[in-house]
C-alpha cells in the first residue's frame, strides 16, 4: 500500500515538474480526473456496457461449454489419449490471429467479441476443472460403489463438490482473460464500439487521460468481479480447504 502510494506520488510530481510530456502520457490526478468526467457525463458509459455485454455473454458459454468438455475430459481416458494433443494446440494458438477469419465467418457484429471472448475463457475452465475430477479421491468412489449409490448420487456428492473449486478458480482465471480479449478485439475492429474503440479512438486524438482513465476502468472492473467471484467460491464450497 505504502509502495503504491509512494508511486504514484513520484509519477505525479514527475508529471507537475513537466519531465512528462502531457501529449503522451498524464499524471494520476488528471487520469482520475478524466475518469470522473467520464463516468458523471456518461460519455463512457455505453461503450462500458457494450463490453460488459459481451465479455459476460463469452465468459458464460466459456463456464458452460468448459465446465463439461472438462469433467467429460477428467472422466475418460480415452478423450483424454485422442483429444489431448488438439486441445494442447489450440490453447496455444495466439488468439488475437483468429479475429480475421472470425469477422469473415460472423461478420462486426456482436459475435466477434463473444466467439473470441468463449475461445480465450474456455480453456482455463475446461483445464481447471478436468484437473478437478482427475485429482478426486478414488477410495470415494471405491465407498460410493460399496453403499450402492446412483451415478446422480455419485455425481452430486463426490464429484461435484471436489470439482467445483477447481471450475470456479478456473473462472476467476477466465474472467480476467474475457476482460483483455474483448477490449483486443474493440480495438482491432474499430466499428464494434466498447473500450476498445473508445481506447483507440481517444489515442488517435493523443488524449492521454482518457485512455489511462478507461483502462483503469476496466483493471477497477476486473480486480472487484474477481473479488467477488472469490468471495462466492468461498461461500459456496466451505468444505474446501485448499485456498
Amino acid at each position: 500500500m505504502v509502495a503504491g502510494l509512494l508511486m504514484l506520488a513520484v509519477w505525479e510530481g514527475a508529471w507537475r515538474a513537466g519531465w512528462i510530456d502531457p501529449l503522451f502520457f498524464s499524471g494520476p490526478t488528471a487520469v482520475a480526473g478524466a475518469l470522473w468526467r467520464l463516468v458523471v457525463s456518461g460519455a463512457i458509459i455505453p461503450n462500458y456496457l457494450t463490453t460488459l455485454s459481451a465479455a459476460a455473454l463469452g465468459l458464460v458459454l466459456a463456464v458452460a461449454t468448459g465446465g463439461v468438455a472438462g469433467i467429460v475430459y477428467g472422466l475418460s481416458p480415452a478423450v483424454r489419449q485422442v483429444a489431448g494433443p488438439y486441445l494442447a494446440a489450440l490453447n496455444a494458438t495466439p488468439r488475437v490471429a483468429t479475429i480475421g477469419l472470425l469477422v469473415v465467418w460472423l461478420g462486426l457484429g456482436i459475435g466477434v467479441r463473444v466467439a473470441l471472448v468463449t475461445i480465450s475463457a474456455f480453456f482455463p475452465v475446461f483445464f481447471n476443472t478436468a484437473e478437478g475430477v482427475r485429482g478426486r479421491d478414488a477410495s470415494l468412489d471405491r465407498v460410493a460403489r460399496v453403499y450402492g449409490c446412483n451415478r446422480r448420487e455419485w455425481f452430486t456428492s463426490i464429484l461435484l463438490p471436489h470439482t467445483l473449486p477447481y471450475l470456479l478458480t478456473g473462472t476467476r482465471l477466465a474472467l480476467g482473460r474475457a476482460l483483455v480479449v474483448v477490449v483486443i478485439a474493440e480495438i482491432f475492429v474499430g466499428s464494434l464500439g466498447g473500450i476498445g474503440y473508445f481506447i483507440i479512438n481517444a489515442g488517435q486524438q493523443f488524449q492521454s487521460a482518457n485512455v489511462l482513465a478507461a483502462a483503469c476502468l476496466m483493471a477497477a472492473t476486473g480486480w472487484a468481479l474477481s473479488t467477488g467471484l472469490e468471495r462466492l467460491g468461498i461461500w459456496l464450497t466451505p468444505w474446501h480447504d485448499g485456498r
